[in-house]
């Protein structure tokens, strides 16, 4: 049986960034869109701005969740799941910036407590955070806009200085994981920046419910499948084809994940909410070394796993200490691998194979990682210095 099949567009739910600089409009644009989206159900809006998003509740109807500081994703992940377990068609994220700024505090904070050497790893912890709020958002079965400050600089034309919004204030690339970004100007005009809808092209206009109406036209066009609610994730006898993470092979017949899910007593959403951005099997496995560890619920097995992995890619770090140039070519070799591994897992798997110089690890990497260990399973290792640039290296 092949294993292709003809492409066709599935419906999905829209995840839609909006930036811009302060006073460009951002709230209201949102609440218009999401008023288009919506189309008479439920909105739902996180306020990270101080209740500034209640200023516009003329424009349309809405429940907010007022967060407070300090903005930890974690705050943005419950409340996304409650909106979605509630019924809500749109959420909107007012400000998803924060989030990306609390979590470069917390980088800082670490950077201060050891050398230059422990600044590379200290990457790991906040980028499985933000890992982890992005993964929230783009698996979360509703609508999603997000609002992002944008960089403020200054251009004066005809003898007037006018603010201009530049890059988002968000993790590098972020923009990639939306369906459309669009940027606002200070007249609150909107311009697509990233569409991988092809509606809006080159069009400069003011975002109202009718965008919504032109998404959703978009959406309707579209096969339905991904719409059906998605099946037990702990399911024995599923036979489901590979996809997104929930719908992926199930575990078949494992009595030893059964008897943990008992003693945890944890249900299937629970474990659907677990899984977001890992392998059924990787989430398995981290269940079970919690669990043998003296671990007794889904949330502190992700505290733990977190902080094992980390644990271990800080001391192959310390260990090896690579330079910038050292470490893009490890993560070179890596792409260039036909296996799903990251540049930390191989660093990490080699520490712990009793590598303990760094050409031999590149030696191992470009023989194509001999007598690797699980390789299905190295991505849950994520990667600290994905996406990085090597100036954002040398700290």
């Amino acid at each position: 049986m092949s294993l292709f099949k003809k492409a066709s567009r599935k419906r999905v739910f829209l995840k839609v960034g909006l930036m811009g600089a302060s006073g460009s409009g951002k709230t209201r644009s949102a609440l218009e869109l999401a008023k288009g989206l919506a189309k008479g159900g439920p909105i739902a809006v996180i306020d990270t701005e101080n209740g500034s998003a209640s200023l516009y509740s003329h424009v349309t109807e809405f429940d907010v969740a007022d967060i407070e500081p300090p903005f930890s994703p974690e705050k943005y992940i419950a409340a996304i799941q409650q909106a979605e377990e509630a019924g809500y068609k749109v959420i909107i994220i007012d400000s998803f910036s924060h989030a990306w700024k609390y979590l470069l505090d917390r980088k800082e904070q670490l950077d201060q407590r050891g050398g230059k050497q422990n600044q590379y790893a200290n990457w790991g912890p906040v980028k499985a955070e933000a890992d982890e709020l992005k993964n929230a958002i783009l698996q979360s079965r509703i609508h999603v806009i997000a609002c992002m400050r944008a960089k403020t600089d200054y251009s004066q034309e005809g003898g007037k200085v006018q603010k201009v919004g530049l890059a988002a204030i968000q993790e590098p690339d972020v923009e990639y994981e939306f369906t459309t970004v669009f940027q606002l100007d200070m007249a609150h005009n909107a311009s697509q920046t990233k569409d991988r809808t092809g509606l809006f092209g080159n069009r400069i206009f003011r975002i109202d419910s009718k965008t919504g109406d032109t998404f959703l036209n978009w959406l309707d066009s579209a096969e339905v499948q991904e719409i059906a609610e998605r099946p037990s994730p702990v399911q024995e006898d599923a036979a489901q084809p590979r996809g997104d993470v929930a719908s992926q092979p199930r575990p078949k017949g494992d009595p030893e994940l059964k008897a943990i899910r008992a003693a945890w007593g944890f249900d299937t959403p629970d474990w659907t909410r677990f899984l977001r951005g890992r392998p059924v099997e990787v989430g398995a496995e981290i269940v079970k070394a919690a669990h043998a560890a003296g671990i007794r619920s889904l949330e502190l097995a992700n505290e733990w796993n977190r902080a094992e992995r980390n644990a271990a890619l800080t001391s192959a770090l310390n260990q090896f200490n690579p330079s910038p140039m050292e470490w893009q070519e490890l993560v070179d070799l890596c792409k260039d691998s036909d296996l799903p591994i990251t540049a930390a897992a191989a660093i990490t798997q080699a520490h712990q194979g009793g590598l303990r110089d760094f050409e031999t690890v590149i030696e191992w990497a470009g023989s194509g990682f001999p007598n690797l260990e699980k390789p299905e399973l190295v991505g849950a290792t994520e990667d600290p210095f994905a996406d990085k640039t090597q100036e954002a290296l040398i700290v």
